[in-house]
């Protein structure tokens, strides 16, 4: 074995190791890097692989590195990968491409690093918000609040479902909300959003949406309100729930026992 001490800059000593090396691979290691056992066999397993044999979703990563061009040669990426006893890897890359005087791509310079901590929490979100919005649908349950400054108001997708109204057209405000409920009830929510934003505990209330086929759903909602250091409500949240199955239900019983006891009535 040979050491051979050129320098001291970094580049000089990694010029000479290229310039003694006999193999067909090489293999340059940092001076705070481990290197581990079967590093270097890895290493050339990787190498005489296309890189794009090891990304999950190949076709979209050929043509996003097909699109590059002398005009547009800059190209960032998140991609998974598969790495043999380690499993999926996600990996973001920023990769320039080099063209000749032809415009033909001839070279790319990569550099990636290793982000699967932090996609692997975002999935996870995303999986999270899966699982709530199919148990808010199967509930007909949704959440809802309000910035009282702004008067934004922010929908989960089961609120567009119980309003009767497409999330990609409808922009639920103050006004618009109260055109959807029933007319005669529209009273009851105005009253209770505005005790809301007093600071008054307002609890539960029931009122009813008429649907496009002229039926009426019933709803009730349940709410809250957050208060800033002088007492002011800044932020109202809540639910609302569908509960027509259970309203109507509750009307058949009773328009049941109504007929009971008339009949009790006349039989006297």
């Amino acid at each position: 074995k040979n050491i051979y001490i050129f320098g001291p800059e970094r580049s000089a000593q990694r010029n000479l190791g290229a310039k003694k090396a006999k193999g067909d691979y090489l293999l340059v290691p940092d001076s705070d890097m481990i290197i581990g056992k079967n590093v270097t066999k890895e290493c050339v397993e990787l190498i005489k692989k296309s890189y794009y044999d090891l990304v999950s979703d190949k076709q979209r990563f050929e043509k996003k590195i097909a699109g590059l061009s002398p005009k547009s040669s800059l190209l960032k990426d998140i991609h998974c990968i598969t790495k043999s006893g380690v499993g999926d890897v996600w990996e973001e890359w920023s990769d320039k491409g080099f063209f000749n005087d032809s415009g033909k791509l001839i070279e790319i310079h990569s550099i990636g690093r290793n982000i699967s901590e932090q996609k692997n929490a975002e999935l996870k979100i995303i999986e999270t918000q899966r699982r709530l919005e199919l148990a808010q649908k199967i509930g007909k349950i949704g959440n809802w609040e309000v910035d009282c400054k702004t008067q934004k108001r922010i929908w989960s997708a089961e609120m567009y479902s119980i309003f009767n109204c497409d999330s990609n057209q409808f922009v639920p405000t103050r006004n618009s909300i109260d055109e959807l409920v029933h007319i005669d009830d529209r009273y009851l929510l105005v009253n209770w959003m505005k005790g809301a934003e007093a600071g008054i505990n307002v609890g539960q209330i029931e009122y009813r949406i008429p649907n496009k086929d002229g039926s009426i759903k019933y709803v009730i909602a349940a709410g809250d309100f957050d208060l800033d250091e002088q007492g002011k409500t800044v932020k109202i949240f809540g639910t609302c729930q569908d509960i027509t199955a259970q309203k109507l239900t509750n009307l058949y019983l009773q328009k049941s026992e109504e007929r009971l006891r008339d009949a009790q009535k006349i039989a006297k």
